[in-house]
């Protein structure tokens, strides 16, 4: 019983480890989904505690931008075809009284060649999946400069992040395109984030 009621107590560990959206598909590994995948049916990543479930729901969409040219935030924003925009799930069971604190993180692989301040990302939330609204206003990638409590590392860029008492339900949709600013050349250039999902308790400080 006291490993039990200690298990409920603790913090929660990082949940998951998600999708790839990118200008050019990059394959990470198995533990990744590719942004530019293609599957039969949906991806789910689960994290269980005794009185939490957590679960991480990749969308079926697929993405592949190449020789991708400048945008206006205007067009970006309302990209819609579904080689540009990345849907996703995040569910939130709670059995009890308990408050759980999310965060939601791009982390930019090493590989990538666009620098952070020529590509925009944009994210949007809905709690029906049909009407959504901004979290997260277009934006250049910015990293945090150190590892936070949720688990998100330094290097990592904060999309959305809250707390939920009940049981809660949200569907995310993520555009990234490269900035109006960027200078187009004649070299082919990318720029790839993986994105991941951390929880833990509300309660706890750390």
């Amino acid at each position: 019983m006291k490993n039990k009621n200690s298990s409920k107590n603790k913090s929660l560990n990082v949940m998951i480890i998600a999708f790839v959206l990118a200008l050019v598909c990059l394959v990470i590994g198995i533990t990744f989904a590719v942004y530019t995948y293609s599957s039969n049916g949906n991806i789910i990543n689960e994290l269980s505690t005794g009185t939490v479930n957590m679960t991480y729901t990749e969308g079926q969409n697929k993405i592949s931008i190449t020789n991708a040219m400048p945008l206006e935030d205007s067009v970006g924003r309302t990209l819609s075809d579904t080689s540009q925009v990345f849907d996703f799930a995040l569910d939130v069971t709670i059995n009890g009284r308990m408050s759980i604190a999310y965060q939601i993180t791009a982390k930019k692989d090493a590989r990538s060649t666009l620098q952070n301040n020529e590509v925009k990302l944009y994210l949007e939330r809905s709690t029906d999946g049909t009407s959504y609204s901004s979290v997260m206003e277009p934006s250049n990638y910015s990293p945090i400069a150190e590892n936070n409590d949720f688990g998100a590392l330094a290097g990592e860029m904060i999309l959305d992040t809250g707390t939920v008492t009940s049981t809660t339900h949200y569907d995310y949709r993520l555009r990234m395109w490269v900035d109006k600013n960027y200078e187009v050349t004649g070299n082919a250039k990318s720029f790839t984030v993986t994105v991941n999902a951390y929880g833990k308790d509300a309660n706890k400080n750390n």
